[in-house]
């Protein structure tokens, strides 16, 4: 996915999935996250880069899946810029919010991403993360 301008929708990576390009791309009014890894199975060797997440009312980048969502491997997050992500709207739950957060993870890298005015209204207590994760 390169160089695209959602409005108002997300981009979502499904698993089974490998080899992924998520770059300079512009999502922006997402009702969920802007960037969601769902589904079942394996995500891996995924490579975001260069986008600008505004005003997803999810995180910028999340997880989508509960219990049984994707397991991702080998993941490269940098030169993002995620702002006025998790809104007054966010639902509530047991899950962090902030500008990346991510579940089920072995191999993160993320580097150099800008997070700003994200998770402000939200009342979380890792509100305004820049990267969260939990283990694979």
């Amino acid at each position: 996915m390169l160089g695209n301008h959602i409005n108002q929708g997300t981009l979502a990576i499904h698993g089974p999935a490998l080899d992924v390009r998520v770059r300079d791309n512009r999502i922006e009014d997402a009702s969920g996250h802007g960037i969601s890894l769902r589904g079942e199975g394996v995500v891996a060797f995924v490579d975001i880069h260069r986008n600008q997440i505004v005003r997803a009312v999810g995180n910028g980048i999340g997880f989508d899946g509960g219990d049984f969502g994707p397991i991702a491997v080998d993941i490269t997050i940098a030169h993002n810029q995620i702002v006025d992500c998790v809104g007054a709207n966010a639902r509530p739950g047991a899950m962090p919010a902030g500008g990346i957060v991510l579940a089920r993870v072995a191999e993160l890298r993320c580097a150099t991403t800008a997070s700003s005015r994200t998770a402000a209204r939200q009342r979380s207590p890792s509100a305004g993360s820049t990267c969260t994760a939990a283990g694979a």
